[in-house]
C-alpha cells in the first residue's frame, strides 16, 4: 500500500472529555484491514463527486446512536453540521489525520468498527472494501434526497424508497469502477448480487422489523428476509432486475454532471421497479 494510504489509516476509540466526545487514536491497523482501506480508499477517491471519505476504524463502545451493541456496531458516517451533534469527534479526527484535500466539496468521515474485518477472508479484503466506499458514498448522497413515497406495483414508504435508491446509486458506482477498469466483470457481478441481497435485508427489516421487535428471541436477518420473500413473491428478481434495467452503457456515458446522471437513473429505475414490466 502507498506511504500516503498508511498515512490516512487511524485505528483508536471515542473517548468523552470535558468538552465532549473526541476521537483519540492509539494503535495501528492489522494486514487485512489495510488491505480493505486500500480499497477503500481508492474507490472513493475515484467515485466521490466531490466528497471526500475518512475511513476510521474504531475500537471499544461506540456513543453513536443506533450502531448496535458492543461488537455488533456498524459503519456510521459522520460530517461537519450534519445535525448528529458530533462535531468535536469530527474535529477530533480531522486534525490527527494528515491526508486531508481541501479540494472537496465536502469531507465525511466513515467510522468502522474494528471487528468487521474478522468477517471476511483476506483474498476479498480489497474488493469489500470498495464496495464499502461506494455503499458508505451512496448512503452520504441517498440520504440528502427529499424523501418520497411511491405507489404502483407495491406500495413504498420514503424509506423503502431510498434502500432502492440506495441500491441502484451503489450499481452506478461499481459500475464507474467497471468502466475505470478497475472491476472485472466477474467482480461486477458478484457485487452486484451483494447489493441486491443488502437491498432485500433493509427491505424486509423495513417491512417486518416493527412487527418482529417484540419477539422475545430476536430473528436472524436471514429468517426476515425469508418471511419477507413470502409476504411479496418475486420481489428479489425484482430487486435484480431493477439494478440492471439501465444499461451499462448508458451508466458509463461521459458526463458534466454526474450526480444529475445519478437521479435520471434513480428515477428510471423506480419506474421500472413500479411497472408491470
Amino acid at each position: 500500500m502507498a506511504g500516503k494510504e498508511q498515512r490516512a489509516d487511524v485505528i483508536g476509540v471515542i473517548a468523552e472529555t470535558a468538552h465532549g466526545a473526541v476521537f483519540q487514536q492509539q494503535g495501528h491497523v492489522g494486514e487485512q484491514a489495510a488491505r480493505f482501506l486500500a480499497g477503500y480508499h481508492e474507490a472513493a477517491g475515484l467515485v466521490g463527486m466531490g466528497v471526500q471519505m475518512l475511513p476510521v476504524v474504531l475500537a471499544g463502545r461506540w456513543p453513536f446512536p443506533g450502531t448496535g451493541e458492543l461488537g455488533e456496531e456498524k459503519r456510521c458516517l459522520v460530517g461537519l453540521n450534519d445535525g448528529s451533534g458530533n462535531n468535536s469527534v469530527y474535529d477530533s479526527v480531522l486534525r490527527c489525520h494528515p491526508a486531508i484535500s481541501r479540494n472537496v466539496d465536502e469531507t465525511v468521515i466513515s467510522f468502522i468498527s474494528v471487528d468487521m474485518f474478522q468477517k471476511f477472508p483476506m483474498a476479498e479484503a480489497l474488493n469489500v472494501g470498495r464496495l464499502a466506499a461506494c455503499f458508505d458514498l451512496a448512503a452520504w448522497f441517498v440520504d440528502a434526497l427529499p424523501g418520497k413515497a411511491s405507489r404502483g406495483r407495491y406500495e413504498l414508504t420514503k424509506w423503502e424508497v431510498k434502500a432502492l435508491f440506495l441500491g441502484v446509486w451503489v450499481n452506478i458506482l461499481v459500475t464507474w469502477l467497471y468502466g475505470m477498469d478497475v472491476l472485472s466483470h466477474q467482480t461486477l457481478h458478484r457485487m452486484r448480487l451483494a447489493i441486491c441481497g443488502i437491498v432485500m435485508e433493509k427491505l424486509a427489516l423495513l417491512k417486518l422489523g416493527r412487527r418482529l421487535h417484540g419477539s422475545t428471541t430476536p430473528l436472524p436477518v436471514a429468517h426476515v428476509v425469508d418471511v419477507y420473500m413470502g409476504l411479496y413473491p418475486g420481489i428479489m428478481g425484482r430487486v435484480s432486475r431493477m439494478l440492471a434495467c439501465c444499461p451499462e452503457d448508458y451508466i458509463l456515458q461521459p458526463s458534466d454532471y454526474p450526480e444529475t446522471l445519478c437521479r435520471d437513473v434513480l428515477d428510471k429505475s423506480l419506474n421500472f421497479f413500479q411497472s408491470g414490466q
